[in-house]
């Protein structure tokens, strides 16, 4: 429990001090301001519900993540009261969070920042194996690769089904690496003698959990994203290797920030 405790505190302060900036800089981008006072309220909200979440580990109910978009709630409210009109978003994203009027919300802790993001994932896998008691499972197999470009750094899909695929390759080759198919255990087991840089693995797929955990033990990076990511499916998710889960709908966009720049 202390561990547990001690991650979640970090993970409270890290949260509560990264916020205030995060909201700044994207009022900045939107060319908008709020008042000092429903900054320190969102904030104080923040913290608040965090401490209570801090004290009730094994609790369901919102994730961090989330307590931060509810977070953002006064600032909303602030420029509606102002009358500042709503941004232009994409369907999805108005579907997903249909009172985001403001794009206020982060996609990821990873927007709040570095530091932010390493603790939550580290609480995350914390939270992961005493709630759900995941234990990484073993797995089989893949293929070998066409060598013709063997010193062209890889990112390896697998499990990916189209159209998402096809998009995810063009993106690949866009940023200067070579895309590997790897459809099945069978294809990964004989495609991790290439070395990939990333790895790439669609949680739709049934066998996605044994590829992660292979990957993970041979060394590669793995991004894994499906539908309706939870903050407990990202933790069992990352308990099992994965270094980050995003949404099905933003692994094309975030792709470019989540591998090294070549050239």
């Amino acid at each position: 429990m202390s561990d547990q405790v001690s991650l979640s505190a970090q993970l409270r302060m890290a949260l509560v001090a990264a916020f205030p900036g995060y909201v700044a800089r994207r009022l900045r981008e939107l060319g908008v301001a709020v008042a000092d006072e429903v900054m320190a309220r969102s904030a104080g909200n923040l913290s608040e519900s965090l401490r209570r979440l801090e004290e009730s580990p094994h609790d369901l109910g919102e994730s961090p993540l989330e307590l931060v978009r509810i977070a953002t709630e006064p600032v909303t409210a602030a420029l509606v009261a102002a009358g500042v009109d709503p941004v232009e978003r994409d369907g999805q994203a108005v579907e997903l969070h249909p009172d985001d009027l403001f794009d206020l919300y982060p996609a990821t802790s990873r927007d709040l920042g570095e530091e932010v993001w390493r603790v939550h994932m580290q609480w995350g896998l914390e939270r992961a194996r005493r709630v759900a008691g995941m234990v990484p499972a073993a797995s089989p197999g893949a293929k070998p690769e066409d060598s013709s470009l063997r010193n062209v750094p890889a990112v390896a899909l697998f499990g990916v089904s189209e159209p998402k695929r096809s998009e995810l390759e063009q993106r690949i080759r866009d940023l200067g690496y070579r895309p590997l198919l790897w459809r099945n255990p069978a294809s990964l087991e004989d495609g991790l003698t290439t070395k990939p840089v990333l790895a790439l693995v669609d949680l739709r797929h049934p066998t996605a959990n044994d590829a992660i955990s292979r990957l993970k033990a041979g060394e590669v990076r793995v991004l894994a994203f499906g539908d309706d990511v939870t903050d407990f499916a990202q933790a069992a998710t990352m308990a099992l290797g994965a270094e980050e889960v995003m949404e099905l709908d933003r692994v094309v966009d975030l792709l470019g920030s989540r591998l090294p720049r070549i050239g």
